[in-house]
């Protein structure tokens, strides 16, 4: 693929190194101060490019996938904080002409452990023994807390399992990568399921294999699309 990045922070420097080693070919990249102006993102930039990653901050998001979504590109984005606003986003883009892959976290386990995650939750709906409650831990520079794999994850159980709030504690330390866990915990016993990220490089892995399956297709998708066969 032909690539683009916009955003210069460590998911974007992994995003390269991972790109680069798979024989992908860096066609541009945007830092902070470009991506803040309209006339950084034109169709003249973008003109050979495959898929353009977006991975900046809340405050340009929305600017950055305003303009890019008349070019007919394919975007993946994994910037968080902006929820509120992602809906009339990803309304924009639903008829195309480019296509729209927004996630909170782009490793492929983590969709996993959040499908296990509403299972357990859907099974304990009626067990009032247990108490429900989640874990989430990313390193001291990850501004968002709750992460929004946290509130994904929040959002599952409580579907699966309403009679339980599903409090979340985050901590913001280290360099953790993420980290995140759902608890059961009775009088005798507890039950965790966790998902542990290793190392950066998983989200970038993941983010590559999203671009590489939106890549001629047009609308808007989420992560789960890869899950479906398709």
């Amino acid at each position: 693929m032909k690539i683009a990045l916009i955003g210069t922070g460590r998911m974007a420097e992994a995003l390269q190194a991972e790109a680069l080693a798979a024989g992908d070919q860096l066609a541009l990249t945007l830092g902070r101060d470009e991506n803040l102006h309209a006339e950084a993102i034109t169709a003249e930039r973008f003109r050979n490019v495959d898929v353009v990653f977006e991975f900046t901050h809340a405050d340009a998001v929305v600017h950055n996938l305003a303009a890019l979504q008349p070019l007919g590109v394919a975007v993946v984005c994994g910037t968080t904080g902006w929820d509120d606003r992602r809906p009339m986003v990803e309304a924009a883009w639903a008829d195309g002409p480019g296509a729209l892959l927004v996630a909170s976290n782009f490793a492929l386990g983590v969709h996993l452990f959040v499908r296990a995650a509403q299972a357990l939750a859907a099974a304990a709906a009626s067990q009032h023994t247990f108490d429900g409650f989640l874990h989430e831990r990313h390193h001291a520079g990850k501004r968002d807390a709750p992460s929004g794999t946290g509130l994904w994850l929040q959002d599952a159980a409580r579907r699966a399992d309403p009679t339980r709030d599903w409090p979340i504690t985050s901590v913001r330390a280290g360099a953790i990568p993420g980290e995140h866990e759902m608890v059961l915990d009775a009088p005798y016993e507890t039950i965790t399921l966790r998902h542990e990220a290793r190392d950066r490089r998983v989200f970038a892995a993941g983010a590559l294999t999203a671009g590489r399956w939106l890549h001629g297709r047009r609308g808007v998708f989420t992560l789960d699309a890869l899950f479906a066969g398709d």
